[in-house]
């Protein structure tokens, strides 16, 4: 069972993997491949092609959240350049994946300090990544020219070591990979744990903020985006339990309209199949 949903998977990663040129001449006309948007009085949300991050303006300097990568942080920082001459002060990492992570040395050459989770640090030596200096468990906050940041880690979820930042001063959170409006779970929902993942969510729904920036998706979305995410998890987690239990094929669940609610969801068709795979993974291995 599980290497048939194996085989799909791989078939579909087959026939999704484009070059970075096929992905370019894929781009809607007049699609830019950054963008800015100002989102409160001090934040602004920065966009580099597909994916999201964000920055701060206080009155002692500027806080900086994932740098995405090199060309990315160097685009952001020059956009900050046109704002306010205030030094930078933080870079906060959400997590260790170097899609989200990479480029800090260019806010660390421009002074900031890196913080991070700290058990991001050792994967991102292993990646090759600037490593945080500033390091924290549990929780942390960062108060900057009268604004905080605070940064709760809640256990595995996505990656090993995945923060949820809150602006309380702006009523916003920033959410990375675990909540991407409007998309079902990225494809093999690798470095996950789809139960504590769930668990996550419930956490984050009792957090008090109205909108957040996602690391993939809108300029900001509401929160009950996090609430869609959870239900999306829940019912796909427990049909495949369900067919487990009965001894029934889970791959049938990508087709038999269980999911159907969701079709109009970014990756329903393609990554669908995968996530019932990681799903399967998790419950007959637990890993």
């Amino acid at each position: 069972m599980i290497k048939k949903l194996l085989i799909v998977a791989a078939a579909i990663g087959v026939s999704m993997g484009l070059t970075a040129g096929a992905v370019q001449a894929q781009l809607p006309p007049g699609f830019k491949r950054q963008e800015l948007t100002k989102v409160s009085d001090a934040v602004y949300s920065f966009r580099n092609m597909f994916h999201r991050t964000w920055f701060m303006v206080t009155s002692e300097g500027v806080i900086v959240a994932d740098p995405i990568n090199e060309g990315a942080a160097k685009a952001m920082l020059a956009e900050i350049r046109k704002i306010t001459d205030k030094p930078i002060k933080y870079l906060l990492y959400s997590h260790e994946h170097g899609d989200h992570a990479s480029g800090g040395q260019v806010f660390k050459d421009a002074g900031a300090t890196l913080v991070s989770h700290a058990g991001c640090v050792k994967h991102m030596k292993r990646g090759g990544l600037a490593t945080a200096t500033m390091t924290w468990k549990g929780a942390h906050t960062i108060t900057l020219g009268g604004k905080s940041v605070e940064m709760f880690n809640f256990g595995p979820s996505h990656g090993h070591c995945m923060a949820v930042m809150r602006m309380p001063s702006e009523n916003l959170g920033f959410i990375v990979d675990i909540v991407s409006p409007g998309s079902v779970a990225f494809k093999t929902m690798r470095e996950s744990d789809p139960d504590n993942w769930i668990a996550t969510l419930r956490k984050i729904e009792a957090m008090d903020f109205a909108r957040f920036i996602p690391g993939h998706g809108p300029p900001t979305a509401p929160k009950s985006a996090v609430t869609q995410k959870r239900e999306y998890l829940e019912l796909l987690s427990s049909s495949v339990k369900m067919a487990l239990a009965m001894g029934k094929d889970p791959a049938a669940i990508a087709t038999d309209g269980t999911l159907a609610k969701y079709a109009k969801w970014r990756g329903y068709k393609d990554w669908v199949p995968m996530n019932i795979v990681r799903m399967v993974r998790w419950y007959k291995d637990g890993k």
